[in-house]
């Protein structure tokens, strides 16, 4: 048995965390108040202030690009050797207990700010617990889990084949192709970003984002055996593509909360954030002398919770603080400070115990699962 921050990549999980602070900057320093989540629109209605955002606030959103790069590289990595059925079961203890947990807190907070009927926030929690990819989610930042579970669904078939490195990363290589070929023909059929960022559907196909979990996919593949000409191609091709998306990204933002955000600023902390993913064997030993890899880990495992919880129970908390008087910044400051405090105790203590029991559940019905670990 791993003892605990055995086999943690620190720089994973800190670009992790900075990754979900980007986006709850984004959600807090602009897109409550210019592109709120439809459960946000009526919340903030209420609220007779608001913040324009920063240059980086208004780009905080490429985390979620560099969170689908870091699945496509943990992803490849903990994939290997496993047969679909575990590798499905290690995904649903990854994501449903977290998930299940945070949706019920956010039901709780949406339900106590009386600005929801309960029968259809019932609806969205249920939704939510059922990772049903369409329709409204009891929190806006659910969005990205049925993106995920596409992608995950994919490795499964890589799983079913036989889940070798090699077919792992021929299966990332196919997705980036795939993206690649599709940005391509947004390009030539004229660039509008409804077409791609605003279609639930499409983005299931993985089209839209299917470049990002391929180049995570790449470098997991060249940390572990180096890189050859195939890989440097590959990369060489799927940079632009992300490139190309996050610039349509950015043009679809400017819509959302009407003020242009920097697409070089984006591009330049996606750049980065690939650039310490591709380091991030050679940084450990340094960074391993200023941080311990347990408390890493237990860092990267709060930003899933942070996540789920940051944007319509922090906009509903917010809202409530700056009503009972608190001044707007000192209210975001407390609202991020409640979430960063939940994210906390759902990671470390509540998370496991629900993990516990649910992969207690198979052994009741004569299935022995496999072992699983906390950090793939």
């Amino acid at each position: 048995m791993k003892k605990p921050g055995e086999g943690t990549i620190i720089a994973v999980d800190l670009l992790r965390f900075v990754c979900a602070l980007l986006v709850l900057g984004y959600h807090f320093g602009v897109a409550f108040w210019l592109s709120p989540s439809p459960h946000g629109e009526a919340i903030m209605a209420g609220a007779p202030w608001r913040f324009d955002g920063t240059a980086l606030a208004r780009v905080g959103w490429i985390g979620v690009e560099l969170f689908f790069v870091i699945s496509g590289l943990v992803i490849a990595r903990s994939a290997v050797g496993l047969r679909w059925t575990d590798f499905l079961w290690k995904r649903t203890l990854r994501l449903a207990p977290a998930a299940w947990i945070c949706a019920t807190i956010s039901l709780v907070v949406l339900a106590a700010s009386g600005r929801f009927g309960l029968p259809d926030l019932i609806d969205d929690w249920w939704r939510s617990l059922r990772f049903w990819p369409v329709g409204e989610q009891i929190d806006g930042s659910y969005w990205t889990l049925g993106i995920e579970i596409s992608f995950y669904l994919l490795m499964a078939l890589a799983a079913a084949g036989g889940s070798s490195a090699r077919r792992i990363e021929a299966i990332g290589v196919a997705v980036g192709v795939a993206s690649a070929a599709f940005w391509l023909w947004w390009l030539w059929a004229g660039a509008s970003p409804d077409l791609p960022l605003r279609n639930r559907t499409m983005m299931l196909t993985l089209l839209p984002h299917g470049c990002f979990f391929a180049i995570g996919v790449m470098i997991a593949a060249l940390t572990h055996d180096g890189m050859t000409w195939r890989r440097g191609v590959t990369l060489a091709l799927l940079m632009p593509v992300a490139a190309i998306e996050i610039v349509a990204h950015t043009a679809e933002r400017a819509e959302g909360i009407g003020a242009m955000p920097s697409g070089a600023l984006a591009g330049l902390l996606f750049f980065g954030g690939v650039a310490v993913l591709i380091a991030a064997p050679r940084l450990q030993p340094l960074l391993a002398r200023r941080i311990t890899p347990r408390v890493a880990r237990t860092i990267g495992l709060m930003t899933y919770p942070l996540y789920l919880l940051h944007q319509d129970a922090g906009a509903a908390l917010l809202v409530a603080l700056a009503g009972a008087g608190a001044s707007p910044r000192l209210a975001a400051g407390l609202s991020a400070a409640a979430i960063l405090t939940l994210a906390w105790l759902v990671a470390c203590w509540l998370e496991p115990v629900l993990r516990r029991l649910l992969a207690a559940a198979p052994v009741m019905v004569g299935r022995r699962p496999s072992p699983v670990t906390m950090r793939s």
